[in-house]
């Protein structure tokens, strides 16, 4: 049974909108910078206020990894700040947890047996 490699997974990031208060969330930036942010979310730019998830995949499995209250001001930016790894290997380790799993399946209990004896 194989399991795939970091070299084999597809990432991509998907922005979802944040469920929270973006005022309760960067209460201490400052009234300005605050107002910067609501209007850019009052446009649309949903980068502005939102949750960031990070998808791995192969084979047709996937693993994902949330970071919730972010402010980037697009996906590049949210690619230069230090979490896009962090989270690739995260999302990563659920797909291959997630590979395993379904590759157990298709074997049955042969597999749990084996590593039982």
């Amino acid at each position: 049974m194989s399991l795939p490699k970091f070299e084999d997974a597809t990432f991509t990031i998907e922005c979802h909108w944040e469920d929270t208060s973006i005022e309760d969330h960067f209460s201490e930036i400052g009234k300005e910078c605050l107002d910067k942010l609501i209007a850019r979310l009052e446009n649309g730019d949903i980068w502005a206020f939102c949750t960031v998830e990070v998808i791995a995949e192969f084979e047709g499995c996937k693993g994902s990894d949330f970071l919730g209250g972010c402010s980037y001001l697009d996906e590049n930016d949210f690619k230069t700040g230090g979490y896009w790894e962090d989270m690739q290997k995260e999302s990563f380790r659920e797909l291959v947890m997630e590979v395993y799993v379904m590759r157990q399946k298709e074997l049955g209990l042969e597999l749990v047996n084996r590593l039982s004896v």
